[in-house]
């Protein structure tokens, strides 16, 4: 009875909710957003924000993009992307606005 019973043991198959087996192969999923994925999208707030005063606009929108850029390496969460996106916007932004503010001083 005692064979029986280890021999079901061996062959159930264990399930944990952070670990995938393929073929030899164990990856661990990392859903949860790391301080670098946090740091971008603060930084591309603050560049959609900033991009009235382009100095500090350029300043946040190159953080937020190397944070969001470095963030991406470690764990694909949503929140680099956002935070990369966002500051580019911004710094698009930011250099519309210095060159709208040449153009206007020249003129």
């Amino acid at each position: 009875m005692e064979e029986n019973n280890e021999i079901k043991n061996e062959e159930a198959p264990v399930k944990e909710e952070n670990v995938v087996v393929n073929e030899n192969k164990v990856e661990e999923k990392n859903s949860s957003p790391n301080g670098f994925a946090v740091v971008s999208l603060i930084m591309g707030i603050i560049t959609l924000f900033d991009w009235i005063l382009p100095i500090f606009a350029y300043i946040t929108g190159v953080f937020g993009i190397v944070f969001g850029a470095s963030s991406r390496k470690a764990s694909k969460t949503g929140m680099s992307i956002v935070g990369i996106v966002m500051s580019i916007v911004g710094l698009i932004l930011a250099i519309c606005n210095s060159a709208l503010g040449v153009w206007l001083s020249l003129k």
